[in-house]
């Protein structure tokens, strides 16, 4: 049995499973009765009223505990999570989750599988996602920026205590019999380390550290606009979600189809955005610069003005 984040992304059945994007569940017969998912550390969406990040981060980790109790400790392979979710909405985790979260899978001898495919190679600020939060996962998933996303790779990093076992068992049976077509393909390896020399050549982290703060105070000034509900990221990731009267219980109605308009805002003038159901998300370039991060500010106000003046006239044929 796996625990997973509501929001975790990947579209296999197992990964899709693993997600509690509903979407990815339709007509595929997922979630397998394996995956149980605890609660999504959402902060705005889900806490209590007057509930503080810390309070609600307590509540989530006593909620983890009681279902592993309610479980079995001994039935349980793994938690998996984002650092940061991705797909489910770009979200950060609120102030003392992962520390709380952590002590409840150590105390009860439970993996944590971190999937860094998002996360990894300077996005967040830091080499990985675990390194901002301080996650310490026995397992390690990676793809997308371990090559730069010029081919196709992805890789697992386990523990000592993990590849020790498999190691053993491996030679009791006689040979580890779980590899693919295209395991260690020589083309996308040798593309993936000449992206890794890069990334440090270039120091990556540094580069998404001086220019991050220019991208998130430039988007969170717009946060005053009476058709945004909250603003969120870290370093070069971002979202924007829409919410009428600024309130997670108040979305828009779906066939306005807000994100996507907005969206379409954006492309008018020359800026790719990701939209889905009432947010946009944004991961610009890890080497964007200055001069364009103002050209994205300023498409964003223009597709954000747009916007609501689009809101307006579908609240005004309301009346």
């Amino acid at each position: 049995m796996i625990f997973s984040f509501h929001r975790y992304h990947g579209v296999t059945m197992t990964a899709a499973s693993l997600s509690g994007i509903p979407h990815l569940h339709q007509k595929f017969d997922v979630p397998f009765p394996f995956v149980l998912h605890t609660d999504c550390p959402h902060y705005w969406r889900y806490h209590l009223p007057g509930e503080t990040e810390e309070e609600f981060s307590t509540r989530l980790s006593n909620n983890l505990e009681e279902l592993i109790l309610k479980e079995g400790p001994d039935t349980i392979a793994a938690f998996i999570a984002e650092p940061l979710i991705g797909a489910g909405g770009l979200i950060p985790p609120p102030a003392t989750y992962f520390e709380k979260i952590q002590a409840v899978l150590k105390k009860y001898d439970i993996l944590f599988i971190a999937d860094e495919v998002i996360c990894g190679f300077g996005r967040l600020g830091t080499m990985f996602g675990c390194d901002k939060y301080n996650i310490k996962p026995d397992l390690v998933t990676l793809a997308k920026a371990l090559s730069s996303g010029y081919l196709p790779i992805g890789a697992v990093l386990v523990s000592p205590e993990i590849s020790q076992v498999i190691d053993s068992q491996s030679k009791e049976i006689g040979g580890f019999f779980h590899g693919f077509t295209f395991s260690g393909h020589p083309v996308s390896c040798a593309v993936t380390i000449e992206a890794l020399k890069i990334y440090k050549e270039i120091n990556i982290v540094d580069k998404v550290n001086k220019i991050s703060s220019k991208f998130q105070d430039g988007i969170r000034a717009f946060s005053d606009s009476p058709i945004i509900g909250e603003i969120r990221g870290t370093g070069l990731i971002l979202a924007a979600e829409f919410a009428n009267n600024k309130s997670p219980n108040e979305p828009f109605p779906p066939d306005w189809g807000l994100s996507a308009y907005f969206g379409a805002q954006c492309e008018k003038h020359g800026l790719i955005v990701r939209s889905g159901g009432d947010a946009i998300m944004m991961s610009p370039p890890l080497i964007i610069s200055p001069e364009e991060v103002d050209e994205l500010l300023s498409i964003f106000g223009k597709a954000l003005k747009a916007t609501e003046e689009r809101v307006q006239e579908l609240k005004s044929q309301l009346k």
